[in-house]
């Protein structure tokens, strides 16, 4: 079990990544020309947001909400 500390500290991290992954794979994540209906960049924010969700959802046990 974590700290609410460390989960704010994860939650953060996961905000930046997301944050940087939307401007590294910005045209990315429109889709890609294969047809294959996405990619692994929309892949891996959904796993970010997934991990966020649940951080998320650890503070609210510990009376932090957003």
């Amino acid at each position: 079990e974590y700290t609410v500390d460390e989960l704010l500290e994860q939650r953060k991290n996961i905000l930046q990544e997301l944050n940087d992954d939307r401007d590294i794979y910005s045209s990315a994540r429109y889709g890609c020309d294969c047809g294959c209906g996405g990619n692994s960049a929309m892949e891996y924010e959904e796993s970010l947001l997934e991990e966020l969700y649940d951080v998320e959802a650890e503070l609210k046990l510990h009376g932090v909400n957003f």
